[in-house]
């Protein structure tokens, strides 16, 4: 567990660089083991990527700040702002005479505005407008030309009128790795062509927090259909607990949050994005491409200006996209969705969404059915400038309560004509019983696997609900371990093994009926009421006999005052001579060493 610190302007890769005081000038990759952290000055800047190598499970590499002052930045931008290094090549127009690191993507001037591309030479006519003779070069992988040349249209020459020049290239694919159990934090990623972080391992347990995204994206994708691309945060095909918190987003070519893929994309799970702000993202704040998640939240966001910025210069609205002429420039864009199982849950709620001058808030292409899997609630819609409040179902909607309603209205339909699928943990007595009924029940419920250590139990449920072997598991970690089986999940193990299965399926997404009692203590309990909370989740005990006949009419008399007020209840469980020997002299809780007694359940039994 070691701490190291780098400053790139100040540093010494002589020093240990294991104090504030003598930190190295350098990264150093290689030093890294997971559970290590690597601090970086605020105020100092790097031209590259951060080199940030994963950790291991439970055991992350932290990366971040000290100091005081503006985060640490990684630049992905190329400085052009030396006079001598432009040519007047006629008119207005001048030519970069330096080596590029790469084809331009942007170009970022000192006034704060950036440059919009133009497509041909011969289309150069305004102020800062640029050209790359090498477009496309990149995405194809192709070497640059020889007579790679940058053209930039200006009044006179441009590092003067600029006084700066920043040229974001597609020398880097991205600026940090989207790795697996690492924590990044504090850092502004800024000037890069393609994306802040990315990388085709995807994203496992991890963490991005109070990190700055600006200016991401606008390398070229299709030259023939004129289409550039760039995305802040990317999970490529794998996203699992990935959690993206208190972050600033700005000027965006693409999407600011994506997870996509190819033909080994899989559905994304515990992929939370809250609380933070998006502002200028050119396609969306968040994409959802190829596979609606397991489980994501979308939640307590704030969105403004969605189709400005960068993304929009020199383009002729909607601007040109794979869905073009439709509308481009939303908060949440969701497409390339062909198919779902019923098993996945988007939520998009409590979020503030503003302005969207061409696009939406909400804007879908995906088919009815995948749409009533996105639940919307206690969204906000202050926008003054839109096209449409949303696009789903097919139907486009201009009024804000009348679109959220008909997605509510929708999802609650779905939800009702739904069969839930079920994952049965404890295939004991217990559990048979409620699969059971569950079974006589067919058009609400499936049972879809079992995890129980006794073959036995395993089996009897297996054959019961003719499971394949791939979903009977020996244990309830094995069973957890697979994203996404069921939509919720049965646990019905023994007293002192409530907990831990519990929490863990709430974590994964599943609504859960535990069997009583709820856990071994009282702060166990607490835990599993806000694992509940933060999740989302249904979160029931199985307290069964509140709903036989017997004690409902109890309840009912009462209510209605027949007993008249009532002082005093003295309630008894007539055990009976079999219940009693069978569960508490010879059975599971004939001592303590094996369970923890019913008397001292945290809760009562009912």
């Amino acid at each position: 567990m070691t701490t190291y610190f780098i400053d790139f302007q100040n540093g010494c890769d002589e020093n240990d660089g294991l104090r504030p005081e003598t930190p190295f000038r350098t990264q150093h990759p290689e030093l890294l083991q997971p559970d290590d952290t690597v601090l970086f000055r605020r105020g100092s800047v790097f031209r590259g990527p951060l080199q940030n190598p994963s950790g291991r499970w439970e055991h992350p590499i932290r990366y971040g700040a000290y100091g005081e002052g503006e985060p640490p930045v990684f630049c992905g931008s190329q400085i052009l702002s030396d006079p001598a290094q432009w040519e007047n090549v006629g008119g207005s127009i001048w030519r970069f005479t330096g080596m590029l690191s790469g084809e331009t993507a942007n170009l970022i001037y000192g006034d704060g505005t950036c440059g919009a591309l133009r497509w041909t030479r011969e289309e150069l006519c305004e102020q800062g407008d640029w050209f790359d003779s090498c477009l496309g070069y990149s995405i194809q992988h192709l070497p640059l030309a020889e007579d790679h040349t940058l053209l930039v249209y200006s009044q006179e020459n441009p590092a003067i009128f600029y006084k700066t020049i920043e040229c974001a290239t597609s020398q880097y694919r991205w600026l940090a790795h989207c790795g697996h159990d690492m924590v990044i934090s504090d850092l502004e990623f800024r000037n890069n062509g393609l994306h802040g972080i990315a990388g085709e391992e995807g994203g496992r347990n991890l963490r991005i927090e109070n990190c700055r995204f600006t200016k991401i994206g606008g390398a070229v994708w299709d030259k023939g259909q004129k289409i550039r691309f760039g995305n802040a945060f990317e999970c490529w095909n794998v996203a699992e607990n990935v959690e993206v918190e208190h972050c600033v987003f700005d000027d965006i070519y693409d999407s600011a949050v994506t997870h996509q893929g190819g033909a080994d994309c899989k559905p994304a799970y515990h992929f939370l994005i809250r609380s933070n702000t998006f502002r200028r993202c050119g396609m969306a704040a968040y994409e959802q491409r190829d596979l609606l998640p397991t489980y994501a939240e979308f939640t307590d966001n704030v969105c403004e200006d969605a189709g400005e910025g960068f993304s929009r210069l020199g383009e002729t609205m909607p601007r040109r996209s794979e869905i073009w002429p439709q509308p481009m420039g939303h908060h949440i864009f969701l497409w390339r969705i062909s198919h779902v199982t019923g098993n996945e849950h988007f939520a998009l709620c409590r979020n503030t969404f503003g302005d969207a001058p061409y696009g939406a808030a909400v804007y879908s292409v995906n088919p009815s059915e995948a749409d009533r899997l996105v639940h919307l609630e206690e969204n906000r819609y202050p926008m003054q400038r839109y096209t449409l409040v949303g696009r789903m179902y097919g139907i486009d909607y201009p009024d804000p309560s009348a679109w959220e309603s008909r997605s509510k209205e929708e999802s609650e339909r779905e939800s009702s004509m739904k069969v839930f699928t079920v994952a049965l943990i404890g295939a004991g007595n217990r559990g048979e019983i409620y699969t059971d009924i569950m079974k006589t029940l067919p058009e609400k419920f499936r049972v879809v696997a079992v995890a129980d250590p006794n073959e036995n139990h395993r089996r009897n449920i297996q054959n019961k609900h003719s499971l394949p072997d791939n979903h009977v598991f020996h244990t309830w970690q094995e069973l957890l371990a697979q994203p996404g089986l069921a939509d919720l999940a049965v646990i019905a193990t023994q007293d002192s093994m409530h907990y831990e299965p519990a929490m863990k399926a709430l974590a994964d997404g599943y609504d859960v009926l535990l069997e009583k009692p709820l856990a071994r203590t009282e702060d166990e309990c607490v835990d599993l009421l806000n694992q509940a909370r933060k999740y989302g989740r249904k979160f029931m005990v199985c307290h069964v006999l509140r709903y036989t006949p017997f004690y409902s009419r109890v309840k009912q008399l009462i209510d209605e005052g027949v007993l008249g007020d009532i002082v005093t209840i003295v309630h008894t469980e007539g055990l009976g001579n079999i219940h009693q020997s069978h569960s508490f002299v010879r059975g599971n809780w004939g001592n303590t060493a094996k369970q923890f007694h019913a008397a001292g359940q945290v809760l009562p039994r009912h």
